[in-house]
């Protein structure tokens, strides 16, 4: 089962993909549901943003899940098994916007680099959103702003390749 820290970065993953696109975002939040944890992370204004940033920022959460699981949980697997999981436990969502960048290895390696640059700022942010259970725009903004670098991270339309 999965731990509420897992639910908390996966959210957060998703929140600094938001502000690492200069995105505005209305709130994060987790909270329980049925006997299971779960999180939303919500745009300012969703029809402004273009479906392929929506696929890049999809991907996002569960990659950051794997992430944390891979590096938290030493097992017998390996990443991808922690993001195949990441999915299937709760990135299906995720997984039909994301799509074929969740099936580009390409893609998985650049932001797993891009996240893991900014993993200090993505864990207290989540520690924090655990803490409280719903984070503000502003509050996520101001946690993740400076490791997302304020849109630096390089992406073109449709893919964000690794560089």
């Amino acid at each position: 089962m999965e731990s509420k820290m897992t639910v908390a970065v996966h959210e957060i993953g998703h929140a600094w993909a938001y502000t690492s696109a200069g995105l505005r975002l209305r709130y994060a939040t987790i909270r329980p549901r049925d006997a299971r944890l779960t999180g939303v992370c919500r745009p300012w204004k969703p029809r402004e943003v273009a479906w392929d940033t929506y696929a890049w920022i999809g991907a996002a959460g569960p990659i950051a899940e794997a992430v944390y699981t891979f590096n938290s949980e030493p097992d017998e697997f390996d990443f991808e098994d922690h993001l195949t999981a990441a999915v299937l436990t709760g990135g299906c969502d995720d997984y039909e916007v994301a799509g074929h960048m969740l099936d580009a290895a390409d893609v998985i390696e650049a932001l797993r680099d891009q996240l893991t640059q900014s993993w200090s700022a993505i864990l207290s942010t989540a520690e924090r959103l655990l803490e409280v259970g719903t984070l503000t725009g502003v509050e996520l903004w101001t946690g993740l702003t400076p490791a997302a670098g304020r849109g630096n991270v390089a992406y073109v339309k449709g893919r964000r390749p690794a560089q």
